[in-house]
């Protein structure tokens, strides 16, 4: 356990999340998809530019969140280091709880106007690939203050925070993929994790598709609360309509829209 612990903490989420997408990337170049599209070379520029100034703005902050995990970690805040089990339990509990917290926010950040202003930023893709997870707006950061609020309360480490990273961000990549999942899989696996087929849906231009399927790694989530949604993702047209023109998909413009009085869903 120790070592494998030692191993998730030191991997570098930005290089894996880098060698995924072009994994990904090629695999989506020899696939049969539906959903093949013109100028992917300036779509990916777009979502890339976007995934590093977002890496770059996250660092800015990374000390701060870093140094919380650490106090708690030091002083023992929170439920679990008060509760005796194994700590392989806890890791699962950690892993949970912050996919618990991945809902809500995501949730939020389409309830709230201020919080969507930045979040319609990674909607505004009029297709999808393995470079839209990432296609989000610098300032898209308001789920950090959620996930401290959730350590705090819980009295989650540096492990379960390194561990949760990890299997977040290949089912963010895993999700976008621009691939028609077959049926079987949505049917089976869908039934308790977020699918591709499940995660187009909520890409959906219809708001009725778009408030739905927040979930990043437990579908569950969704089903509980009544979010889930299903349909035939070959029929859906993606994107938002305030984002249809190719001036709408420059890089600059998503920068600067949270600041624009464009037409809200």
């Amino acid at each position: 356990m120790t070592k494998f612990l030692n191993f998730i903490t030191h991997i570098n989420i930005n290089i894996l999340t880098i060698t995924l997408i072009m994994i990904f990337f090629i695999l989506e170049r020899f696939i049969y998809t539906p959903f093949r599209f013109k100028k992917r070379g300036i779509h990916s520029f777009t979502n890339f530019g976007l995934f590093i100034l977002s890496i770059c703005f996250f660092y800015l902050i990374a000390n701060f969140y870093v140094w919380t995990i650490v106090r708690i970690d030091s002083y023992h805040f929170g439920l679990l280091y008060h509760i005796d089990i194994p700590y392989y339990i806890k890791l699962i509990i950690g892993l949970i709880a912050f996919d618990f917290i991945g809902y809500w926010n995501h949730r939020i950040s389409h309830l709230v106007p201020l919080f969507w202003r930045l979040h319609r930023v990674h909607h505004s893709d009029l297709t999808m690939d393995s470079t839209t997870g990432f296609r989000l707006h610098p300032f898209d950061l308001v789920w950090i203050l959620l996930k401290l609020i959730g350590i705090y309360i819980l009295g989650l480490d540096m492990n379960m925070v390194a561990l949760f990273s990890l299997v977040d961000t290949i089912f963010v990549i895993f999700a976008h993929w621009n691939y028609v999942t077959p049926n079987w899989v949505d049917k089976t696996l869908g039934k308790i994790f977020t699918t591709p087929n499940l995660h187009k849906i909520h890409h959906s231009e219809d708001q009725y598709y778009t408030d739905s399927n927040f979930a990043d790694i437990l579908i569950i989530w969704d089903r509980i609360f009544g979010t889930y949604k299903f349909t035939d993702v070959t029929k859906l047209k993606y994107g938002l309509k305030e984002f249809e023109s190719p001036k709408q998909q420059s890089l600059w413009h998503l920068l600067k829209s949270p600041f624009l009085n464009l037409k809200s869903k």
